[in-house]
């Protein structure tokens, strides 16, 4: 070991666990409290604290584990509904824009029959454009996501 570092027992050599009754005559300038705590996150407490939860209720350990496991699939149904109403409400919106698009056309090909040319080409002209920006921007919507 070079001179200039230090064992991990030399770091520290002011720690030292005392007593109550010792802490009691030192005086206020040489008190020092060390505190920790710790935090999680999610359903799960952290391995080590199973046991400190059997301890004080027993069964909690088994409770907690199915409480996570409650919650996961009550998450997985959520998400199942959630996206087979997006489904439901894209179909839906493909299928209206279908009828609307074949109704156009057939319009337009009336008004070409019927000798109106200009509102046969309007019709058609703004049924592409329309779907044509309704396929973009649904294919870079989902691009995006």
């Amino acid at each position: 070991m070079a001179s200039t570092e230090r064992a991990p027992e030399e770091a520290s050599p002011s720690i030292t666990t005392i007593s109550p009754e010792e802490l009691e005559g030192l005086p206020e300038s040489t008190k020092v409290a060390v505190v920790q705590a710790s935090m999680f996150s999610g359903p799960l407490p952290p391995p080590a604290l199973y046991d400190a939860y059997e301890q004080v209720v027993a069964g909690s350990a088994e409770r907690i584990l199915t409480l996570a496991e409650k919650e996961q699939s009550h998450r997985h149904a959520f998400d199942g509904k959630a996206m087979e109403k997006h489904f439901n409400e894209v179909s839906k919106g493909q299928s209206i824009g279908s009828v609307i698009a074949v109704c156009c056309i057939g319009a337009a090909c009336f008004c070409a029959y019927i000798d109106q040319p200009w509102v046969a080409t309007v019709l058609v002209g703004t049924t592409a454009v329309n779907l044509v920006t309704g396929f973009i921007r649904g294919r870079s919507s989902r691009d995006d996501s």
